[in-house]
């Protein structure tokens, strides 16, 4: 099994605050396709995107993925010309970073414009699997790329005082900054003003000897909150797995293990409902410990890989 996941982020700084309106072209086969291209070259033009492309190697099949994210929504639109194939529309662009989402603009009390309620729902809509995309797109690398695995000491052999054989495996386990980064960059593109629960990163560049920070994110979509939660637990959970092969080549060690646990959880906290909070400067290191079942003189080539708890019922 081998797993690869690289993850780039293309982000356009061209970000809309409060309402924006332009005039813009639309194409398509029907009036209907042509007015969705003009929607949409409005919010690009106005608010940028976010894109991230990824390319996932596992069990010899490979997987390209592309995410395409805007964070603003259209708040209403005015058809000015409408010809075969191209149409022409005046378009109002809102920041969706709110917790309020307003539809339509009703010209009385009792009347709605079903064509602009019905574009701004499916424009929602698009925003939301957009952005849970991203989010997908990102967490390909973990916890695969998202931690540094090193040590300053060689495995070697104890035993106990019933004279069992142990072979011991020193870890040095931190953050990878540039997945800290990627984490960053992702949230600040589906943060909200305010919202339900909070995202919290403490990360400092290795690269700054002195100064950290502290990034606080808002989401105020409960299901997009417990997804991104969900990235951390169960089957995406951390775990070392420590593989070894014996003097014919054959499998002798194949053990999953879990690093131990310090105040606060290790790397990130999920305990509360309301929060998630990531402690990108936290460090933890080791010694895993693993009883023998094969002479010790028969092991060669000693390695250990971070993968999720999905891999270690494979």
């Amino acid at each position: 099994m081998k797993r690869l996941a690289i993850a780039t982020i293309a982000l356009a700084t061209n970000i809309a605050v409060g309402a924006t309106t332009v005039t813009v072209y639309g194409y398509g086969s029907d009036r209907e396709s042509a007015k969705q291209d003009a929607l949409n070259t409005a919010v690009t033009n106005v608010c940028g995107k976010a894109v991230v492309s990824s390319r996932e190697h596992f069990n010899n099949n490979t997987r390209d993925g592309i995410a395409v994210y805007t964070s603003c929504r259209v708040s209403k639109f005015q058809i000015l010309e409408n010809e075969d194939g191209r149409i022409k529309v005046r378009v109002t662009v809102i920041d969706n970073k709110s917790s309020h989402r307003l539809f339509s603009e009703s010209n009385s009390r009792m009347q709605f414009d079903g064509d602009q309620v019905r574009s701004q729902i499916d424009d929602l809509q698009r925003e939301q699997k957009q952005g849970d995309k991203l989010v997908d797109e990102i967490f390909l690398d973990y916890p695969y790329k998202a931690y540094n695995l090193s040590s300053d000491k060689k495995p070697y052999i104890t035993s106990d005082e019933n004279r069992n054989i142990f072979l011991m495996v020193p870890y040095d386990l931190t953050w990878n900054y540039n997945f800290i980064t990627a984490m960053n960059e992702t949230f600040s593109n589906i943060k909200n003003r305010k919202g339900y629960g909070v995202i919290t990163v403490s990360a400092k560049n290795p690269d700054n000897l002195l100064l950290g920070k502290k990034d606080n994110y808002y989401i105020d979509d409960w299901t997009r909150f417990n997804h991104i939660k969900s990235k951390f637990m169960y089957d995406n959970e951390l775990r070392l797995k420590v593989k070894a092969r014996d003097h014919k080549g054959h499998n002798a060690i194949n053990v999953c293990y879990s690093p131990d646990y310090k105040a606060g959880g290790i790397f990130y906290s999920i305990g509360v409902s309301d929060e998630l909070t990531i402690f990108g400067n936290d460090r933890n290191r080791g010694t895993i410990k693993i009883k023998l079942t094969v002479p010790a003189d028969v092991i060669y080539d000693i390695y250990v890989d971070v993968v999720a708890e999905r891999d270690c019922k494979l």
